[in-house]
């Protein structure tokens, strides 16, 4: 009994180790078909092994595609918050400077209404 269970584990062990080396992961080799083209010729034990492959490396691209657009999300965010804080900057200086021009000129205006 226990070599059955010995032969069980390593024969499990084999499927598994070669489901890593055997298989590229990509979009044909995860394709429905090719998983269950692998379940009828080789068993349901090497096309589960392959879907879980499968599933974990797409999850892992899938991580590394969020953080990817996670982080040019954020640079572009921190890009366009400088600019506009730029601008901002720019036009408040604009105002203040057109608002002393109108103070002046308006003051010229009521000295010469005053005369």
């Amino acid at each position: 009994m226990k070599k059955l269970y010995l032969l069980t584990a390593l024969s499990v062990g084999f499927i598994l180790s070669g489901c890593s080396n055997e298989w590229d992961i990509s979009d044909s080799t995860c394709s429905i078909s090719h998983i269950n083209e692998v379940a009828q010729k080789e068993g349901l034990e090497k096309a589960r092994a392959l879907t879980e492959a499968c599933v974990k490396g797409g999850y892992e691209g899938l991580a590394q595609q969020v953080d990817k657009a996670h982080d040019a999300a954020k640079e572009t965010y921190n890009d366009t918050k400088n600019v506009v804080t730029e601008k901002l900057q720019n036009a408040q200086e604009t105002i203040n400077e057109k608002s002393e021009e109108w103070k002046e000129k308006a003051e010229n205006i009521k000295k010469e209404i005053q005369r």
